[in-house]
């Protein structure tokens, strides 16, 4: 008999036998699991009265977990499916995009958060200067996969990559990639941010030597100075089109009138330069012109105010702040040599060398003679390298130039005191050699020749007629030094005050006088005054810390004042440094002496045989002070023989030496 059910889940109505009374079935709509109950209205008797199908509520199974009827309904999932596609449909519609913006792959998490710190917002800036955007994260709601561990490369495997190919770079760590370190920040502390990357600067291009010619000539100059034995000729070029001209300041050392030659292929219109004598240019209807030189480097630079006002000159570029000229390097120069007016030479950059007054200067092969000194060495595109101001005699295309990083530190300035209206340091330098140049000439080379009487007597003229001349007091001061050295005695030691005193004068008018604080450091420890000593050599340290002479000096003073550890240390420096025979044998005895004194005898006997081995004169006292200490520290070690040996070297050598000390080993005994 048919039973009408309704499912209490869905509501729908369903007709089913009777015979599955106390039966489990499945709604055919929504699924759920239902429990037919025998209906109350059926009879037992034989002929059943026909009667409509009773409507029966039916229970769901007990004991059994049929789950949370809602989510058994599918219109339940479709209803939420229609929902999710209208959301995003929303994000699609409402989200700003940029069509012009290229796609780019998504960046890693860490990737976006490391750049996100090393830029700092809102100062953005483009390669040419020009303010951009900042930039703003974008955040999207899906998870981004991180991107894959790059593979590392072996050694073979850099090494074989072709020419011209980047090259795997270590990732610079960045504030990011130390979170503790960031966390242990005190609070409101920003963390350091990265440096940037330098921006690379641009070379010009190179110019055949016609089109380089073309380009530079015009900005060469003839420089002509009149000195008390004749005419000088030199060379100079503009590096500003408002008249600066740079040359040599030897080519103007000493001049009394100075005149310029602006010319292509022959002299032009003569210019009086004022800053040598102000009524010669006022007298030529020119009034003084500022000017700045660098006497050490031997570069000075001046403006030709000559020119009429508002006339842009034509002039050189100065190279790159990060150029260097490679040894191998194509360079050229324009000068006038023996007075032939832009004569244009080619060479190589051979190297870069030491000069007598600690100058790193360039050596070059390009071809100069009297007239170049001050024409500019420029690379293959024209721009400036260095100042020619020297040349070997003798030698075979061994000529020099001023490195550039001297050139602009003088030309920024002059510009910068021309701009303040300052007259610069030329004028009195020039006045200076004007009056004493050619008398200093002669001193020193008379104490070349080892004449010092003759230059203690051009010297004390010159200490009276022009006392504010620093370089006047250092000569005296070492020829008094000369004629002086090495006595020692009483009448002596009051001499080498007197030498200490012009040194000092020295100093005090030139604070950085190298020279002059290695002649005081000579007297002061001939006088025993080893805290004057000290003082001296801590100031050649301090000037020249690239150099051992300095630490040679000093591991005297420190040895005399009893502190020999601190000597050993010093000497020890003076030998790494040291660039010569002569030096790294001088500076070994004195090593060995210290060594001795700290009771290390057999690096002290090392010392003292390495040193002998060295090519020097014979008599040289440091041979003699070498077999001295040789013959000590053998005869501490209980070796007689080597002893004897050194001692029988040194009698051949200066028998009044031998005559001080006793043989080692008695005549008896040999």
């Amino acid at each position: 008999m048919p039973v009408r059910v309704r499912c209490p889940t869905c509501g729908q109505t369903v007709e089913v036998s009777d015979s599955l009374a106390d039966k489990v079935v499945r709604c055919a709509v929504c699924g759920e699991l239902l429990r037919i109950r025998e209906s109350a209205g059926l009879t037992s008797s034989s002929k059943p009265e026909p009667k409509p199908p009773q409507e029966e509520y039916v229970i769901r199974n007990e004991g059994e977990d049929l789950g949370p009827s809602l989510w058994r309904n599918p219109a339940v999932y479709i209803a939420f499916a229609a929902i999710a596609a209208l959301v995003v449909a929303l994000i699609i519609v409402v989200t700003p995009r940029n069509p012009a913006a290229p796609q780019q792959a998504a960046p890693s998490v860490k990737s976006s958060l490391s750049e996100k710190v090393a830029e700092e917002p809102g100062k953005a800036a483009r390669q040419d200067g020009a303010a951009t955007p900042a930039k703003t994260a974008t955040i999207v709601d899906k998870v981004v996969p991180a991107a894959p561990t790059p593979k590392l490369l072996s050694d073979e495997e850099m090494m074989a990559l072709p020419s011209g190919v980047p090259q795997p770079k270590p990732r610079a760590g960045g504030p990011t990639d130390d979170l503790d370190a960031i966390l242990a920040l005190p609070s409101g502390t920003q963390p350091k941010q990265p440096p940037a990357a330098p921006v690379p600067v641009a070379q010009p291009a190179a110019l055949t030597p016609e089109a380089l010619f073309a380009k530079a000539a015009p900005a060469v100059v003839k420089i002509t100075a009149l000195t008390g034995k004749g005419e000088r000729v030199g060379t100079g070029f503009y590096v500003s089109e408002d008249g600066l001209i740079v040359t040599n300041y030897h080519v103007l050392e000493g001049a009394t009138w100075v005149s310029v030659f602006m010319s292509v292929g022959g002299p032009g219109k003569e210019i009086p330069l004022g800053v040598i004598l102000a009524k010669n240019a006022v007298w030529k209807g020119f009034p003084p012109v500022p000017g700045f030189c660098d006497p050490e480097a031997d570069l000075a630079v001046f403006r030709n105010s000559a020119d009429a006002p508002g006339r842009k000159t034509p002039h050189l570029e100065l190279a790159a702040v990060t150029s260097k000229p490679n040894i191998g390097a194509r360079v050229y120069t324009i000068g006038n040599p023996h007075e032939l007016d832009k004569t244009l030479s080619d060479g190589l950059i051979s190297g870069f060398r030491e000069w007598e007054n600690g100058l790193t200067v360039i050596q070059t092969t390009v071809p100069i003679s009297g007239g170049s000194s001050g024409g500019p060495l420029m690379d293959a595109s024209g721009c400036v390298v260095g100042v020619i101001f020297a040349s070997e005699k003798g030698g075979q295309n061994l000529n020099y130039a001023v490195p550039l990083a001297k050139v602009r530190a003088l030309v920024e300035r002059a510009k910068a005191g021309i701009a303040k209206g300052e007259t610069g340091n030329l004028e009195q330098e020039l006045l200076k050699s004007g009056r004493g140049g050619e008398e200093i000439a002669r001193a020193r080379a008379a104490i070349s020749e080892k004449d010092f009487a003759g230059a203690l007597r051009i010297l004390q003229g010159l200490k009276d007629s022009d006392p504010q001349n620093a370089e006047v007091w250092y000569l005296l001061a070492k020829t008094q030094f000369e004629l002086l050295f090495p006595r020692r005695s009483v009448s002596a030691v009051r001499n080498y005050e007197q030498i200490i005193d012009s040194a000092n004068m020295a100093i005090a008018l030139k604070p950085d006088y190298f020279e002059a604080y290695q002649t005081l450091s000579s007297a002061a420890a001939m006088a025993q005054r080893y805290d004057l000593w000290l003082n001296a050599a801590n100031a050649m340290v301090r000037l020249r810390p690239a150099e051992g002479d300095g630490y040679h000096m000093l591991g005297g003073a420190l040895s005399s004042l009893g502190r020999h550890r601190e000597a050993a240390s010093a000497y020890e420096t003076a030998l790494k440094l040291a660039s010569d025979d002569q030096s790294r044998a001088t500076h070994l005895i004195s090593l060995g002496e210290e060594y001795e004194s700290l009771g290390r005898i057999q690096e002290a006997i090392g010392c003292m045989e390495r040193a002998l081995t060295f090519e020097r004169q014979k008599d040289d006292i440091t041979n003699v002070l070498a077999y001295c200490v040789l013959i000590r520290c053998y005869l501490a070690t209980g070796n007689e023989l080597a002893a004897q040996r050194n001692y029988n070297a040194l009698k051949k050598l200066s028998p009044k030496s031998a005559a001080e000390i006793s043989p080692p080993i008695a005549p008896g005994r040999r």
